[in-house]
């Protein structure tokens, strides 16, 4: 089984492709969802993230709001990584899980933003790194989810650079301004190559 990892900064166009690969039947796992998932149900997550952040208000309801702890850790880099130190492990846990549940397919892809940030390189066999322009970015993020551009640049910066990140990718895919068509016949063609 090929390990394939797909990653890229935040609005390049993963979930586009991601679509993609759910049409053409390729097992995939999103890491974000894991994520989101962890944030929202697992109890002991909740507990220990509570507990580092209390002195914060990350609550809505007693739920743990993501966009409330969005703006603390992209404002704050400790705050980042203490986050991350509680909910990576679990989402390796699971990537390691559905690689096992998975092994008889000839790939699977993990969709996962934070690919090279978190060193998870090690678990992929190849990396796909979709791009796309900071302005272009910008205006989908705009778009996407109402923020306002000192936030975007914030979430932005906590991010490696693209160019560094297509040194350490396999196979890049620029997406400014690809149609759908344009965009799945380019990933029917990277498969082609994988295999």
């Amino acid at each position: 089984m090929l390990k394939i990892g797909l990653t890229g900064n935040i609005a390049a166009g993963k979930t586009e492709v991601k679509k993609i690969f759910d049409k053409l039947k390729i097992k995939n796992l999103c890491a974000d969802e894991l994520s989101h998932f962890l944030l929202e149900k697992d109890e002991k997550i909740i507990e220990n993230i509570k507990k580092k952040f209390k002195n914060f208000d990350i609550t809505t309801n007693d739920k743990i709001d993501r966009k409330k702890l969005g703006k603390i850790i992209f404002s704050d880099i400790n705050k980042k990584n203490e986050l991350e130190e509680i909910i990576h492990p679990q989402i390796i846990k699971k990537i390691l899980y559905f690689f096992e549940e998975n092994k008889n397919e000839k790939y699977v892809v993990i969709d996962i933003p934070l690919l090279f940030e978190g060193n998870f390189e090690y678990l992929f066999d190849k990396i796909i790194l979709v791009c796309a322009s900071d302005d272009v970015r910008i205006e989908r993020i705009k778009k996407r989810n109402g923020f306002d551009e000192d936030h975007i640049k914030k979430i932005m910066k906590s991010q490696l650079n693209q160019e560094y990140k297509k040194t350490k990718s396999n196979y890049i895919i620029e997406n400014d301004n690809k149609s759908l068509e344009e965009l799945e016949k380019e990933i029917k063609n990277l498969i082609k190559k994988i295999k």
